[in-house]
């Protein structure tokens, strides 16, 4: 979404791109909550998990995650506000990075590599 608020004009020209307050409020969030209960109630029911190393790649990989969604919520703000401080490119490559990390987090947890 952020990639086409960057882009000059796109706002005016475009209301519907919104900036994506419905798809934080009621997916985001909520999916980012229901993630860290689960991953606490998986440690609880099996707690020699800690000391896997896989497990220690997709923990790290999920805490970047919500460190991301903080992220694209500062950048949201910022664009909400007619601030641009990144380019189109810029948001773009933003936008692929919740994708390499759910890939990470996903095989960590289903193939267990390390």
């Amino acid at each position: 979404f952020f990639c086409f608020q960057a882009e000059d004009g796109i706002r005016e020209r475009s209301p519907s791109r919104g900036s994506g307050d419905v798809e934080k409020r009621q997916i985001m969030t909520p999916a980012m909550i229901a993630s860290f209960i689960s991953g606490l109630w998986m440690l609880a029911l099996n707690p020699e998990l800690v000391t896997e190393f896989w497990f220690h790649v997709k923990f790290a990989a999920v805490f970047l995650m919500a460190g991301v969604h903080g992220k694209f919520s500062k950048m949201r703000r910022l664009l909400e506000n007619d601030e641009k401080p990144l380019s189109s490119k810029a948001y773009r490559i933003w936008n692929e990075v919740p994708t390499v990390l759910m890939i990470i987090i996903v095989v960590m947890a289903v193939a267990k590599p390390i």
